[in-house]
């Protein structure tokens, strides 16, 4: 009942049809897809729309976690709280995926 695709790499394509997937399965209610497809141009008309047409049509998934730019976060949490599905979604920063940021960019900090 529980379906999680933490950073398994997914692009903005697989991210929709996941949800997608999700959103028609009976058996799913609670997906988790953090830190894949988040990092696309305009993430409210090339993901945030589909999404939300996706969970207004689902009868089963109550949760869907899913992980947004931040700068366009209050705009996405109203996209979704206007919506009348059962299903509640779960915004997270990008910032909040990237905590060792400096660890995979390659970044590297000279003690002073």
């Amino acid at each position: 009942q529980e379906l999680s695709l933490y950073r398994t790499g997914l692009g903005a394509a697989e991210v929709q049809a996941v949800v997608q997937a999700a959103a028609h399965a009976t058996s799913v209610r609670s997906l988790n897809i953090v830190a894949n497809g988040q990092h696309v141009a305009q993430w409210l008309s090339t993901l945030g729309a589909g999404i939300a047409a996706a969970i207004r049509a689902s009868s089963a998934l109550r949760v869907l976690t899913i992980s947004c730019p931040e700068a366009q976060l209050l705009e996405a949490e109203r996209l979704f709280k206007s919506e009348s599905s059962g299903c509640r979604v779960i915004l997270v920063p990008n910032e909040q995926n990237n905590y060792n940021r400096p660890l995979f960019s390659g970044h590297i900090h000279a003690k002073d």
